[in-house]
């Protein structure tokens, strides 16, 4: 298989991944700030700024390039929490590729094992957002795959890749930064996870997914990419974490350099991230070249507490054995019949059944009767946490504490029970 897109061809600056453990050229960084990150046409025009001063989209997409686009879309929950990558991002890059003659395609798969894509995609949007911008969306879970080799690969000899990540012209990463339970930051080289299978993904959160994310980012190359702090997100990331309102985004042509940036703007020590490190002795140590201003955007983000790394290691594990016995994974389980997990809960004292709740929720899971009552078998668990956060009385809370009418209306259960 050729990979069109290939790591190994290293003909010009910053495309050089061919495992040089010394200092590699510099590459240019842009930091912009962005004023207003609820602003769209704000965060639009310092989109094209911070590509701009790199050299321009002209100089990444030529006229006829297939380009894929690869956000950060890990959960159903928006943007201005700090989970998932801002849309108005996605839509500036978009003009901008097809400014040049690119043909742009919108291609993801959530990580929130516990959530049917489809839900995620639908809380968020995507489909609706990609209809009216006019771009093909995929779920790359459901493409058709390729075989290929990891050059000099640790964990991963060979990967099974989307073919349309093997084969377009151009790849552009629109990662979200944020901190995370197992390799402390989630920045552009922990989104090529996205790209690989769920079982591949589970196995390798198990045996090494420090190691596994510089084997990724060996075989696949970045183009560009665009981080997006306009809010960011600290502490227990990449779901659960406290959003941050930095207001900057961070692009660059050369991963490492980009997310090496990106720790220092988070108060971050680069050696003190595991894939950033291996990255530095098996790909090669950047020298940074920043464009833009940091003084004023340095923030000393909160890292997430060990204790959770472990818990969730128990949990991947547990799906890593079971999906060679059974097929299917079984961390599912216990989310599914709500023995894990938050859910909302309506305050009756509160509510002033202004019926908001019930216009904003994605799955139609309340119905207003003489306050807002949830349905616990169609909710999805306080991921999108729309009705917490939207309710103007402040009436609905998340719980963590199992209630048997919760457990006995989950689907689970109650097919069990008919």
């Amino acid at each position: 298989m050729i990979i069109r897109r290939a790591s190994l061809v290293a003909s010009e600056v910053c495309r050089d991944l061919t495992f040089n453990t010394t200092s590699r050229p510099a590459c240019p960084v842009s930091v912009v700030r962005v004023r207003d990150p609820e602003d769209k046409e704000d965060v639009m025009r310092h989109v094209k700024e911070a590509i701009e001063n790199i050299g321009g989209m002209g100089s990444i997409v030529k006229n006829g390039d297939i380009v894929l686009i690869k956000p950060n879309f890990a959960g159903p929950r928006p943007s201005n929490t700090g989970t998932t990558t801002n849309l108005a991002m996605i839509k500036e890059v978009t003009n901008e590729v097809r400014d040049f003659g690119g043909k742009p395609i919108l291609g993801e798969y959530p990580a929130a094992r516990d959530h049917d894509p489809d839900i995620v995609f639908k809380v968020l949007g995507i489909r609706e957002f990609a209809k009216k911008a006019g771009i093909e969306f995929l779920d790359l879970e459901k493409t058709e795959r390729v075989t290929v080799e990891v050059p000099k690969g640790v964990l991963f000899k060979k990967l099974k890749l989307p073919r349309i990540v093997a084969e377009s012209d151009v790849l552009i990463s629109l990662p979200k930064m944020k901190t995370h339970t197992f390799t402390k930051v989630s920045l552009g080289m922990k989104n090529l996870m996205g790209i690989i299978p769920m079982v591949e993904r589970t196995r390798t959160h198990v045996y090494d997914l420090d190691q596994g994310i510089v084997d990724i980012n060996k075989v696949v190359k970045q183009d560009l990419i665009l981080v997006d702090g306009t809010v960011a997100m600290e502490g227990n990331g990449p779901f659960e974490g406290d959003p941050v309102k930095l207001g900057v985004l961070v692009a660059g042509k050369d991963v490492v350099t980009v997310d090496t940036v990106c720790c220092q703007i988070m108060g971050i020590d680069p050696e003190t991230v595991k894939h950033l490190k291996l990255a530095f002795e098996q790909i090669g140590r950047p020298e940074i070249e920043v464009i833009g201003e940091m003084t004023g955007i340095r923030k000393s983000f909160t890292i997430p507490d060990p204790l959770r790394k472990g818990r969730n290691t128990i949990l991947f594990l547990a799906d890593h054995t079971s999906t060679k016995i059974l097929g299917k994974p079984v961390s599912i389980l216990p989310y599914s019949v709500r023995l894990l997990g938050r859910l909302p809960e309506v305050d009756v004292k509160k509510c002033t059944r202004c019926g908001l709740c019930l216009d904003l929720c994605p799955v139609k899971a309340i119905a207003m009767e003489s306050v807002a009552k949830i349905n616990y078998a169609k909710c999805v668990r306080c991921m999108c946490q729309l009705c917490v956060e939207s309710c103007p009385a402040n009436a609905i809370k998340k719980k963590s504490r199992l209630r048997l009418s919760q457990l006995f209306a989950s689907p689970l259960i109650t097919s069990l029970l008919s």
